[in-house]
């Protein structure tokens, strides 16, 4: 939900889906809604940015496959990964080079 928005439109989605998500799960925290995501071991809200995995340049790995992962990128993995294990067909959109293709692959 709201994963396929322009970045510029992010802010006004959240403002609108706070509220509601505060009323049903009172723990979700003050902070940006696309920075966190839920442990589910635990079943609580963890930031993204400890999830991301360390990067490990590999010189035979051809330039263009070459994916650095940050926040953004742990992100759509982590929302691909969920989805496909729900067994859900996925659409991946986004601008020219955002790196779609690697981070499917």
């Amino acid at each position: 939900l709201g994963a396929n928005l322009h970045e510029s439109s992010r802010e006004k989605f959240q403002d609108f889906l706070r509220g509601p998500l505060q009323m049903f799960c009172p723990e979700t925290p003050d902070a940006n809604l696309y920075s966190i995501s839920v442990n589910d071991e635990e079943a609580n809200f963890v930031p993204v940015a400890g999830n991301v995995p360390d990067f490990e340049f590999d010189e035979g790995e051809p330039f263009f496959n070459i994916l650095v992962p940050t926040a953004e990128t742990t992100l759509q993995r982590m929302l691909v990964e969920n989805l496909m294990h729900g067994g859900f067909h996925v659409l991946f959109s986004g601008e020219t080079g955002v790196g779609k293709s690697v981070g499917i692959q």
